[in-house]
C-alpha cells in the first residue's frame, strides 16, 4: 500500500472498530495535526522564496484546508455519538518518525534547509500513506456502517496528499532521484516505527 514496507497487523482493525469513539477522537486530532503542519511549513518557509514558490504554498494551503474539513466532518460524528472531543492523545507514531529521519544522514549534501524541508514534506507523505492505509481497513471493516463511505473517502483523499507531498519534496530539491533514494530510506524507518510501537501494544488510533 503506497510502499509501506510493513502492513498494519490485522488486530488493530479489530480493536479500532469495537472502539470507534477513542479512534475517532484520536482521528479528529490527527486532522488538525495535519492541517497545522502544512500551515506551519508556510509559515516557516513561505517567506523563502527560493524554498517554497507561491505555487507550493497555494497547494500547502490547499491541503490544510481539505484536512480541516475533514477534522470538522469527525467532530460531527463525535457529537452525534454523544462523545466530546478532548484534549489530543499521544501520538508516538510521528513523534517517533520524525525523530528517526533527524537521525538518518542524507546522502546528499546541499543546502541544510533545504533538506530540511524535504524531509518534513517526505515524513508527511508516510503520514498519509500510513493513514490511507488504515481508512481503506476500517472501510472494508465497517461494512454497513454509516462511517463506511466515509473512510472510503478519506483513503481516496489520504492518497492524494501522500502524492502531493512527493511532488512537493521534487519540487523543492529539484532532483527527484535524490528524493526517491531519501524515500526509501525513510520507508525503513516508518517501517521500524510501526514494528516498535506493535511491540507496547496496539490502541485504538489512527496511527496505534
Amino acid at each position: 500500500m503506497l510502499g509501506l514496507l510493513v502492513a498494519t497487523d490485522p488486530a488493530w482493525t479489530e480493536l479500532a472498530t469495537r472502539n470507534l469513539p477513542a479512534l475517532l477522537i484520536d482521528h479528529a486530532h490527527c486532522e488538525m495535526k495535519a492541517a497545522s503542519n502544512a500551515m506551519s511549513l508556510v509559515a516557516r518557509y513561505g517567506g523563502l522564496h527560493e524554498l517554497l514558490s507561491t505555487q507550493v504554498v497555494l497547494r500547502l494551503s490547499d491541503v490544510a484546508q481539505e484536512e480541516i474539513e475533514h477534522f470538522r466532518l469527525v467532530v460531527r460524528e463525535i457529537e452525534r455519538r454523544g462523545e466530546v472531543l478532548g484534549p489530543p492523545p499521544v501520538d508516538d507514531y510521528a513523534s517517533d518518525l520524525r525523530k528517526g529521519a533527524r537521525r538518518l544522514a542524507w546522502t546528499e549534501r546541499s543546502h541544510e534547509r533545504v533538506l530540511g524541508l524535504a524531509d518534513r514534506l517526505l515524513v508527511g507523505a508516510l503520514i498519509e500513506a500510513r493513514s490511507a492505509e488504515r481508512f481503506k481497513l476500517l472501510a472494508s471493516a465497517l461494512e454497513g456502517d454509516a462511517l463506511q463511505a466515509f473512510y472510503a473517502e478519506l483513503f481516496a483523499s489520504e492518497a492524494r496528499h501522500y502524492r502531493t507531498f512527493i511532488d512537493l519534496a521534487n519540487d523543492v530539491v529539484g532532483d527527484e532521484a535524490v528524493v526517491r533514494e531519501r524515500l526509501v530510506a525513510l520507508y525503513e524507518v516508518e517501517a521500524g516505527v510501526v514494528r516498535d510501537l506493535v511491540g507496547r501494544g496496539l490502541r485504538p488510533a489512527i496511527h496505534g
